[in-house]
């Protein structure tokens, strides 16, 4: 019989860039499910990764109804499958996946934390979302942070027994692709003639990729830009990422 594993994220964007081709090596060993929400990048998940997939819609916001309905769907998910594992990542697929597999008694529960929106929020906002961690921690058997500071801010503020936490290797959620990130003469032609479309060719670059919102720290990047660029005309700030308008705009 083999061993099944339930991986489980926020939005399906995740399973398939944050764990791209690391679902589809799993798989050649164990029966892979991928659960997330509903949407196209799912199904290309289930195309390119060649697994299982399940869709369960969960809100990145703090949607309580909503998130009791995941949590229902989750559980009824683990008690059809009896996954031997579930492994989550992202917040929301945390809290709502650990909470699900320890009521239904799934014997390894695992979270990988890569980010942590609680470590720059105030007030309420921050009590919440402390708790959730916590609970999340609680219900889970071991997490994995993908950094040593990451690490210590849910051993000391989170309060997250360090025998329950273990970073991989040096901190990573899949590695790095050094096949995929070669420079080719390809990349090397696309890359001059991106640098002299936008004005970069004898600039020093600073470089953000990521979704651009507030608590990615780019409100603080365009202020020491601002401040840097006063005293320097050599330097340019690219940013390349998607806003979020509806969730964490910045100014």
């Amino acid at each position: 019989m083999s061993i099944k594993i339930i991986r489980v994220t926020t939005v399906p964007i995740s399973l398939k860039i944050l764990l791209k081709d690391q679902l589809k090596f799993i798989d050649q060993y164990f029966d892979v499910i991928g659960v997330s929400s509903e949407e196209k990048e799912l199904h290309d998940v289930a195309h390119d990764e060649g697994i299982r997939i399940i869709p369960i819609n969960m809100t990145r916001q703090f949607t309580p109804f909503r998130d009791l309905v995941a949590l229902i769907q989750m559980i009824i998910l683990f008690k059809k499958e009896l996954p031997n594992i579930v492994h989550s990542h992202t917040p929301k697929a945390g809290v709502i996946a650990m909470l699900a597999a320890w009521l239904t008694n799934v014997p390894n529960r695992l979270h990988t934390v890569a980010g942590l929106p609680v470590m720059d929020s105030v007030g309420l906002k921050r009590i919440t979302l402390l708790i959730i961690e916590w609970l999340t921690s609680r219900c889970a058997t071991k997490i994995y942070p993908n950094s040593r500071g990451l690490k210590k801010f849910l051993n000391k503020v989170v309060g997250i027994p360090s025998t329950k936490l273990k970073i991989i290797g040096s901190g990573s959620s899949n590695g790095v692709d050094i096949g995929y990130f070669d420079v080719t003469p390809e990349l090397e032609q696309f890359s001059k003639a991106f640098k002299t479309r936008h004005g970069l060719n004898d600039c020093f670059v600073f470089t953000f990729i990521g979704r651009i919102v507030r608590d990615k720290g780019v409100e603080e990047l365009l202020e020491a830009y601002a401040k840097l660029s006063d005293e320097r005309d050599d330097i340019k700030l690219l940013l390349v990422g998607s806003e979020e308008p509806m969730i964490d705009p910045i100014s």
